[in-house]
């Protein structure tokens, strides 16, 4: 097991995911339920944050680029839903003008640009839902109702998410913290495939998940936090590495 402590700076404790060894890696997920597998202070939010560099935001980076695999397209889509927030330590606000793009392994648009909302399909309104997952054919009821990709051929695929102020035409470069997200392979007989949801460079931030201002959840960046991920490295001469985040220090 591998473990890679995590180094919090004074005005945020943002960490992103690098290919720091020799060898080229993928770093696999899915969602809360594998990043935030307690519900407690120590949650971890997926990140977009472009003036940083941050994410899979509009146009970014191969390496950043959240990406996704289709071995069957006749059977698989990838059922998928957000809640989007602002990244703050005090009092983070629900972002209401969030976009996702989806492209094929050819940098064709293949989706969207789509409104991210804040109720009702594609949203995510709590842990329970995140956690349950997509409520594919209603299997699983005590979960969210996702957003459904249908792609038209097999291969690795990818998604931007980003805000924008005129429709999703272009990006404000504005940031976005999901502190409940999840992308899910899976047919429509709910036979779910794990390990399809990969990037090289994650963007992760702690979150309080259970942190309350009068009575209403605003999920605040928990700068003394640890995250609990569960998390796995496939590298190219096909090992899996386990990796444990940990509290590092402050600078």
């Amino acid at each position: 097991m591998k473990y890679i402590n995590v180094i919090k700076r004074n005005y945020y404790s943002l960490f992103s995911v690098v290919s720091f060894f020799l060898f080229s890696l993928n770093f696999l997920a899915e969602g809360t339920r594998q990043m935030s597998p307690i519900n407690n202070a120590n949650g971890t939010a997926l990140v977009v944050w472009p003036i940083n560099t941050r994410g899979t935001y509009l146009n970014a980076p191969v390496d950043q680029r959240l990406q996704f695999t289709i071995d069957d397209n006749s059977s698989e889509n990838l059922y998928f839903g957000f809640h989007t927030r602002t990244y703050n330590n005090f009092n983070s606000a629900v972002v209401t003008d969030a976009y996702y793009r989806i492209y094929n392994q050819a940098g064709v648009q293949v989706s969207g640009p789509t409104l991210i909302p804040t109720t009702g399909t594609g949203y995510i309104q709590n842990y329970t839902e995140a956690f349950a997952g997509p409520n594919i054919g209603g299997a699983t009821p005590t979960g969210y109702t996702p957003f459904v990709f249908n792609p038209t051929s097999n291969g690795d695929f990818y998604i931007e998410i980003y805000r924008s102020s005129d429709g999703g035409t272009t990006s404000n470069n504005l940031e976005i913290m999901m502190p409940f997200f999840d992308f899910t392979v899976s047919d429509l007989s709910n036979n779910q495939v794990d390990g399809r949801v990969w990037c090289r460079k994650w963007s992760f931030a702690t979150v309080d998940l259970i942190a309350t201002s009068g009575g209403i959840n605003t999920y605040n960046n928990a700068l003394g936090g640890s995250s609990l991920a569960d998390f796995f490295v496939y590298t190219q001469d096909q090992q899996i590495l386990s990796i444990d985040f940990q509290t590092g220090f402050n600078p």
